[in-house]
C-alpha cells in the first residue's frame, strides 16, 4: 500500500519510530532512509541515502532503486 493511502496511525508509528534512529550510524540511517520511502517521502529518503554505507553499500544501492522508481511498497529487502 502507498504511503499516501495508509492510514494515519500507521504513517505516525513511522516517524515516531524514525525520530529515534541515528544518523549517524549506518545502518539506523538506511532504516530511517527505508521508512521515509515507506512514507513516499522520496527527497527526505535520497538525502539520507546520498552517503557511501561500506558493507551495507548493495542495501543501501537497492533502497536507492525503489526511491529512483517512487516505490513506496513494503519490500523484503535482505
Amino acid at each position: 500500500m502507498p504511503g499516501d493511502q495508509r492510514d494515519a496511525a500507521q504513517q505516525d508509528n513511522g516517524r515516531r519510530l524514525a525520530a529515534l534512529l541515528r544518523e549517524d550510524d549506518g545502518y539506523e540511517r538506511l532504516l530511517k532512509a527505508n521508512l521515509a520511502r515507506e512514507r513516499a517521502d522520496y527527497a527526505s529518503a535520497a538525502s539520507l541515502l546520498s552517503a557511501d554505507f561500506g558493507d551495507n553499500e548493495p542495501l543501501a544501492a537497492r533502497l536507492r532503486t525503489l526511491v529512483e522508481a517512487r516505490q513506496s511498497a513494503v519490500s523484503v529487502l535482505g
